[in-house]
């Protein structure tokens, strides 16, 4: 988590500073290492779900977040991978029939 909470303020600090590459860079990283932490994880219990369900939501919103401030193209790949793990997750608790 300490990494996370790192890249957001780098991307809070980025987009103040109106370095609106680094912040992507920024967000890019965090979306990516949610991602990649949600699909490394054992899903087996109820609880670790409801860990990661919880993280890629707050990963939803924060993407939300910075798309408000920004444009392009990146917003979209990053949703699609969030919201693949999302379903992954849901899958694996049995919520998508």
């Amino acid at each position: 988590m300490w990494k996370l909470r790192r890249l957001k303020k780098v991307i809070n600090e980025e987009h103040n500073a109106g370095n609106s590459e680094a912040r992507d860079d920024a967000l890019n990283e965090f979306v990516d290492t949610v991602n990649d932490t949600a699909l490394d994880l054992n899903l087996e219990t109820a609880k670790s779900r409801n860990s990661v369900m919880k993280v890629l939501e707050i990963t939803i919103v924060v993407i939300d977040d910075v798309r408000r401030l920004g444009e392009g193209n990146l917003y979209s790949f990053l949703y699609f991978d969030t919201f693949r793990s999302l379903a992954r997750v849901a899958n694996v608790a049995g919520d998508i029939g």
